[in-house]
């Protein structure tokens, strides 16, 4: 925020996040994810103390929002299915060592193969391992289900 701004705790034309999302029929959660995802920027700004605003001029009503969390909802899916794909990469390498130790039982087994063991899990970072991916899946899902939770929420579907 640039020093010649009005603070917006001062200005009228500015309200809480939490006023705003009074306005527009939503809990408070659903706006700080849409900020936090920088979905919804136009008229978002930060007190000095980093305190959430919202021009008035710029609350989103409630379809918006449901829009903007369908969106995220909707992306937030492929990356999902992306993280999936990786997963079954990783199974099929897997599976082709597997096949492999089978063929020549007195030859190395393959680093995929020694890669899935909970010996080998130190490397949850690396979406090339089994467990990063599953890690990286874990991860993924559970802000899929954030944002399933709010887009039921916000469609009042329970």
């Amino acid at each position: 925020m640039l020093s010649e701004e009005v603070d917006p705790r001062e200005n009228p034309e500015y309200v809480t996040l939490s006023s705003a999302a009074k306005e527009c029929g939503v809990r408070v959660q659903v706006l700080q994810e849409l900020v936090a995802a920088r979905a919804l920027v136009n008229g978002v700004v930060r007190s000095r103390r980093g305190h959430i605003y919202m021009h008035v001029a710029h609350a989103p009503s409630w379809t918006q929002v449901e829009q903007l969390v369908l969106a995220l909802y909707t992306d937030q899916l492929g990356v999902v299915d992306r993280r999936v794909r990786t997963l079954e990469t990783e199974v099929e390498a897997i599976r082709f060592d597997v096949n492999e130790a089978q063929q020549d039982l007195d030859g190395p087994l393959g680093d995929d193969l020694r890669g899935a063991s909970l010996f080998h899990s130190y490397d949850r970072e690396n979406a090339k391992t089994l467990h990063g991916a599953f890690a990286k899946l874990q991860t993924d899902v559970m802000k899929l289900e954030a944002l399933k939770r709010h887009l039921t929420e916000v469609r009042g579907v329970y």
